[in-house]
């Protein structure tokens, strides 16, 4: 396949899936949660990367590297341009050594999965086990206090569809 066109793919699959992750219908908590920690892409990474169908070879994903790079790059841009120290300062202490704690955990549980799933299934050096394992890694801890708020801040389903009748219609 040519690589324009895997770019491309590659662009519409996170397109349509972060269009469905955002959506204003309602999916199962088991969908939305899985859908908000971005584990669709890594299972479609999987899918179609050298350990899975080899829709992209792997000289085609080291072509793909300086794109990874811009990509990785690009998504830095946007979350330190968006962090002004003003901010930062108004935010309880023992809420950021949370936020920290939880992102370490995070990339750490990620890491050495990422790791021993990669070392054992995957025809990869070391070295690039280990640096695909950081950005993995990476960023599964940018996005997870993101989507773990997500998740605890979408209000439950309501039970009936109607309100309930007041009582003093029936009395």
């Amino acid at each position: 396949m040519n690589l324009v066109w895997i770019v491309i793919t590659l662009i519409l699959i996170g397109y349509v899936g972060e269009r469905f992750v955002f959506s204003k219908e309602r999916l199962p908590a088991f969908l939305r949660d899985t859908f908000l920690t971005g584990w669709e892409f890594i299972l479609i990474g999987a899918l179609i990367g050298p350990g899975g169908f080899e829709i992209i070879s792997m000289e085609r994903l080291e072509q793909l590297d300086p794109f990874i790079a811009l990509g990785l790059g690009w998504a830095g841009l946007i979350f330190g341009s968006q962090m002004l120290r003003e901010d930062l300062l108004k935010v309880d202490p023992a809420a950021i050594k949370l936020t920290v704690t939880q992102v370490l955990t995070t990339m750490v549980g990620i890491f050495a999965v990422y790791f021993i799933l990669s070392a054992i299934f995957l025809p990869l050096s070391w070295g690039k086990i280990t640096a695909s394992a950081l950005v993995v890694a990476g960023a599964g801890a940018i996005s997870s206090p993101r989507a773990q708020h997500h998740v605890a801040a979408v209000p439950p389903l309501q039970e009936h569809a109607y309100p309930p009748p007041d009582d003093h219609r029936h009395a």
